[in-house]
């Protein structure tokens, strides 16, 4: 039933995401709690579910997050609100260590583990029925005392890792005789805690899987299930934390039903739910739990000093204005028992300090405030760990280059492209300290450093499988990634780039609001913080959808009903509109260089690369030929790696049988150029079989969310024109086979957005880029259906002149401005990849 309901779900979220719609939106609101309901059934059922349900959610997006973050709301109030509590069982920690008792683990331990030393936790089965309940209880006492003074390290090695991940097993064991299995999952929160600061990110899905299925073997799912909840939500995973809070809530229902809940584990929820808004950057709901909470039983200042201080970084998090009033009120009240609390306690507050100190800097008056207690905190916080918070905070260069090299390590465990998206976070973190000091230091190695995670990792990332029954122990350690070694010595740098003389490279980055660029030229780096950059004014295009709205016509309507031609200095005057409305965008270029290689960091994904501004004011691309290389890495890996044979394969599918209009009169505008350059043309709707030739053209219509859905269409026209029907082409991969150069005649084809709620970019272009393409070409916005019969013919005759695809996309565009000198026309097409891919003869000579 669930996979139906699973199903039924999938294709009601997926049509109205297409038509951008919400005809199904009640149906999905009822369908949602009802799956959930079924994969608490039993650990089998959400084990063979639970995979195809996330899928479903991540592809939705927003809309997922929308049913989620509903249904939170919807039983979150009722369960933190239950009467029926108790308090949770902690006398055992008063036990004291008992060595005859240690002596009996031992010696069923060295039983169990010399017939196999591959431990799981939830089938690890040591015999200790000789211990007493009190020995089980001075065991798990030692356990849990140790776990709570090793989390007070931030980062734990691998080897720290296995040795925690077999101390579990064993109190689980131990709690289970004690008959106090809460106070098990309890310490698994701390355990993963860890496992996320030390971006054990891999390890920390896998052990949660362990932790559920121990979990319903144990009769507890909810904790379980609140494990997964805890960690994903660390991990700023979206869906997954979501949809793991939802089903803690539901099986907390079920289990209150049976009996008292633990007042621990309510306040737990609460301050877990804080944080997942928080990590998730939805503030206003994060605000919402913490003042809306109900009266709350806590064991010790600690805890509730811990709920008030993750209130107090949501408020860091947008920049309160109240925020240093209200900490420094607060400090006042509390710093007797805070102060108290030892290392432990002061090192989250004086981290909050040490940011507020830099992100309120323009309010000296404010930060005066909190320099004493920054002074007292100091004296109390470990020095390790203060060293750690300060070089990320201050931008410690050489400190910063080595967290980021041992996070960027870290992800090489990560298995899935999915995970990838979200592992990245500490590693972006990172990069995002290090790049100002590497500008204002000169530092080239350190910028590209931070740029591997910044452009988008995840279009080299090869996601890989897992053994089902993989063990938790013992863990390796990744394998060194050479591709970030060639980072640590600057002197080599220039030559890892294979670029021409007549090539310049520039890296952006954008971090907190301010622009960041490095240009390599004539083997020699330099560096700016281009002062024309305003932040708002970028956000504010992508708000208004400037780049999305881009288009021109051919005629206008004038005021008498006439229809005349639009004059080419009508078109030259919009291009000075457009020119004026991006004065911000002006980068800083070498002007004798005939062409330019952009590398753009994520947050500058959705600023497409042809309408860069030079220092003259006017747009890069009018002078020279602009490629988006994607990736330092990506680069390095592929650049002149393909060529193209003299006489190379063509191929367009060009779906005219469908009697779509637009798509008629397209062909008729590149038909010459077609039958002139041997194309092989597919007209049908439905291929037999994908393209395959050396280059590729797709011809469709893309609606502006491409990006995210993937998708094209065509409109089927019959004899009545009032009977037209739009047809989808949801695969595109039913369309695209494998090639070299790959051309899309699709309406934003080559937009690409940040994606809500991951650390990634959705992009059609990054999708075949990933699949082996060497180069794609697409319009970052509306393709008029006059563009590609101007375009085409010089494009491939540019080809086979022998210049590479950067020179001839180059010469295409500038052919298209002789026609329509708006760049609205002329740089709507767009170059991704391999900008050196040319004729093998030519290259070869």
């Amino acid at each position: 039933m669930v996979k139906q309901f699973i199903a039924d779900f999938r294709k009601k979220a997926f049509t109205d995401n297409l038509l951008s719609s919400d005809t199904h939106l009640q149906e999905l609101v009822g369908l949602y709690p009802r799956i959930l309901r079924e994969l608490l059934r039993d650990y089998d059922t959400y084990r063979h579910h639970i995979a195809s349900f996330l899928d479903v959610l991540e592809q939705i997006g927003i809309t997922a997050i929308s049913l989620s973050g509903d249904t939170f709301f919807e039983i979150y109030p009722e369960i933190v609100a239950i009467k029926n509590t108790k308090k949770p069982d902690t006398a055992f920690m008063q036990r004291e260590p008992d060595d005859a008792a240690f002596q009996k683990l031992k010696d069923a331990l060295q039983v169990t583990l010399a017939a196999d030393n591959q431990v799981r936790i939830h089938n690890f089965n040591p015999n200790i029925s000789s211990l007493t309940v009190a020995e089980a209880e001075s065991i798990a006492s030692v356990y849990v005392h140790l776990l709570q003074d090793g989390s007070k390290k931030m980062v734990w090695s691998l080897e720290e890792v296995n040795d925690w991940s077999l101390n579990l097993a064993v109190l689980r064991k131990t709690l289970l005789l004690s008959n106090n299995i809460e106070s098990f999952y309890h310490a698994v929160g701390i355990f993963l805690d860890r496992l996320a600061s030390s971006e054990h990110y891999q390890l920390g899905r896998d052990v949660c899987e362990e932790f559920l299925m121990a979990s319903f073997l144990d009769g507890v799912p909810e904790l379980g299930f609140f494990c997964c909840f805890r960690f994903y939500s660390i991990s700023k995973n979206a869906q997954a934390a979501l949809m793991y809070a939802n089903l803690t809530l539901y099986a907390t229902r079920d289990r209150s039903a049976m009996g008292a809940i633990s007042t621990r584990f309510i306040r737990e929820l609460v301050w877990q739910s804080l944080k997942m808004f928080r990590g998730l950057g939805l503030a206003l709901f994060a605000v919402k739990v913490y003042e809306e909470r109900p009266p709350l039983v806590y064991e010790s200042d600690y805890e509730r000093h811990s709920l008030d201080h993750t209130y107090f970084t949501v408020l860091l998090s947008y920049k309160a204005a109240e925020l240093p009033y209200k900490i420094y009120d607060y400090l006042n009240q509390e710093r007797e028992s805070i102060f108290d609390g030892g290392p432990h306690e002061a090192m989250p507050w004086l981290t909050t300090l040490y940011q507020i100190r830099r992100l309120y800097s323009e309010k000296p008056e404010q930060l005066q405030l909190l320099d004493q207690y920054i002074s007292i905190l100091e004296h109390i916080a470990p020095a390790e760990m203060k060293q750690w918070v300060k070089s990320i905070v201050e931008g410690d260069r050489q400190n910063l280059r080595k967290y980021l090299l041992t996070s960027l390590q870290q992800l090489h465990r990560t298995r899935s492209i999915d995970d990838f998206v979200y592992d990245n976070d500490q590693a972006l973190t990172f990069s995002g300290r290090l790049l100002p000091t590497s500008v204002a230091e000169q530092d080239a190695s350190s910028f590209l450093l931070a740029m591997v995670v910044r452009s988008d990792f995840s279009v080299l990332f090869q996601s890989t499988t897992a053994e089902d029954a993989a063990p938790i122990l013992p863990q390796q350690q990744a394998a060194d990634e050479p591709v970030y070694r060639r980072y640590v010595e600057e002197a080599g740098l220039p030559s890892i780039f294979a670029i021409t003389p007549q090539e310049e490279v520039t890296w952006l980055a954008l971090v907190e609001g301010a622009l960041y660029q490095l240009n390599l030229a004539d083997e020699k780096f330099s560096f700016y913080k281009p002062a024309s950059w305003e932040n708002a004014l970028y956000r504010h295009s992508l708000h208004q959808e400037l780049f999305a709205g881009l288009g021109f016509d051919t005629t206008v309507k004038e005021r008498r009903g006439g229809v005349r031609q639009v004059l080419p200095e009508e078109h030259e005057q919009a291009e000075q509109k457009l020119v004026a409305e991006l004065s911000y965008a002006t980068l800083n270029i070498n002007p004798y260089k005939r062409t330019l290689l952009i590398v753009k960091d994520m947050e500058l994904a959705n600023y497409p690369h042809n309408l860069f501004l030079g220092l003259d004011g006017q747009f890069i691309h009018r002078e020279r030929a602009i490629t988006n290389i994607v990736s330092s890495e990506w680069f390095a890996a592929n650049a002149g790696k393909q060529k193209l044979a003299a006489n190379y394969s063509k191929s367009i599918w060009i779906p005219v049988a469908s009697g779509d209009f637009a798509l008629s009169t397209l062909y008729s505008k590149i038909e010459d150029a077609l039958s002139a350059h041997a194309f092989s043309v597919s007209e049908e709707i439905e291929l037999a079989e994908p393209l395959r030739a050396d280059l590729n053209i797709v011809c469709s219509h893309g609606a502006r969310n491409i990006s995210e859905t993937q998708i094209v269409s065509q409109t089927l026209l019959p004899e009545d024109f009032e009977q037209a029907t739009e047809h989808f082409t949801f695969n595109l991969d039913n369309v695209v086979g494998k090639g070299k150069v790959l051309v899309f005649f699709v309406c934003h084809s080559g937009s690409m957005r940040s994606e809500f709620f991951k650390n990634s970019i959705s992009s059609l272009v990054k999708r075949y880029l990933r699949k082996g393409y060497s180069a794609v070409i697409a319009p970052a916005w509306a393709l008029h259906v006059y563009v590609p019969g101007i375009w085409l013919p010089v494009f491939l005759q540019n080809l086979q002149n022998g210049h590479n695809i950067s020179t001839s996309m180059f010469n295409a565009n500038m052919a298209v401005r002789e026609v329509y000198p708006t760049p609205a026309a002329w740089a709507c097409l767009h170059l991704y990849g391999d900008p050196h891919i040319m004729l093998e003869t030519q290259a070869t000579s």
